[in-house]
């Protein structure tokens, strides 16, 4: 019997796997390159049905663009999932292009990658939604979650965190996961009418008192946080990253974990002056955890992102880790970053 044709596509991507074994070349590299060759074409796709060329010769940048101004003349959305994605990429795509033979693309990276291509298409490409009328139900007792979220932007924080409180972990870890759900549905104009979401979070995490117990629920914030696309309210989920990475048992948490390489992608990724902020908070917060190789990339993204070199808020946290990273990183390389945060 003939193999189904899904079945011949893997045994082909198992090929392929073995065939880069020893090169560095994964499957995560082959899902990432994939996924930025989908972000290209979606722009050109979307470009052609506008009727707006595009030559050959245009990059990704050029072509990003190009769409932005065209969404921007229609007043259609897109556009800002599209500039983030314009700015975050280009030094992770000449990194997967050109330098993926020296280290690995990380799971966190793909997934941040694969998640935001797809956010990128859906909002090119959405259909209108077709509103259908709901027939009551019985629902059951987790449908309260819902119901306490949905209370938290009609009630004051006070109220709302008392009967926070009062839930047992599990309860309270699905609150977190829900309220993160409803932040990566928001529009950008939503996000002022639903800032209590964003307070509530930072003091719901503050107020548990057991420390294991606030550690596991920070893991359910970050781990649904760094697996979600989020492109609205992103910052105000990065400042309370920020809060709680000064902490010791949430930066023993980070490393044990292997979350160190999401964040400094987020990090290279940095789109506004206030993002390379807050994320070079993060970074210096997590300063005694870095290896030399992540010190490197931190550096390196610094040099070459001037969201980054440009940022008030990022040159001061920067420079005060200079001196801790002297004798782990090139003196040429750290007088050359030195030099373009003081200019």
């Amino acid at each position: 019997m003939p193999q189904k044709v899904s079945d011949v596509r893997l045994e082909k991507l198992r090929h392929i796997i073995e065939a880069l074994r020893g090169t560095n070349l994964d499957l995560n590299w082959i899902l990432s390159i994939a996924a930025l060759s989908a972000q290209e074409l979606a722009i050109k796709k979307k470009l052609d049905e506008f009727g707006v060329s595009c030559p050959a010769e245009e990059d990704f940048q050029k072509l990003a663009n190009k769409l932005r101004e065209e969404l921007s003349k229609r007043g259609l959305d897109g556009l800002d999932i599209l500039l983030s994605i314009a700015r975050s990429y280009r030094h992770i795509r000449a990194k997967l292009l050109h330098d993926a033979h020296k280290s690995k693309i990380s799971e966190e990276t793909m997934t941040a990658i694969v998640y935001n291509t797809e956010a990128l298409v859906k909002s090119l490409f959405k259909k209108p939604a077709i509103t259908k009328i709901k027939k009551p139900t019985k629902k059951p007792i987790i449908a309260k979650i819902p119901q306490f979220v949905e209370s938290i932007n009609r009630r004051s924080i006070k109220k709302s965190l008392k009967d926070f409180t009062s839930f047992n972990l599990e309860k309270k870890k699905r609150i977190v996961k829900t309220i993160l759900n409803e932040i990566s549905l928001l529009n950008w104009s939503e996000i002022s009418a639903n800032e209590r979401l964003f307070q509530f979070l930072r003091l719901a995490l503050d107020a548990e008192k057991e420390m294991q117990a606030k550690i596991e629920l920070f893991s359910v914030f970050f781990s649904t946080f760094s697996q979600r696309t989020i492109p609205y309210g992103r910052d105000k989920l990065l400042s309370i990253v920020a809060e709680f990475t000064r902490t010791a048992p949430i930066k023993k948490w980070i490393s044990k974990t292997k979350q160190t390489d999401w964040l400094i992608s987020e990090f290279e990724c940095s789109n506004s002056f206030a993002t390379a902020g807050t994320n070079a908070e993060i970074v210096a917060n997590l300063a005694p955890i870095l290896n030399e190789k992540q010190i490197d990339e931190i550096v390196k993204a610094a040099l070459s992102n001037n969201q980054i070199y440009y940022s008030f808020a990022a040159r001061r946290h920067l420079m005060e880790l200079l001196p801790f990273w002297e004798g782990k990183v090139k003196k040429s390389k750290l007088e050359e970053l030195r030099k373009k945060l003081e200019s």
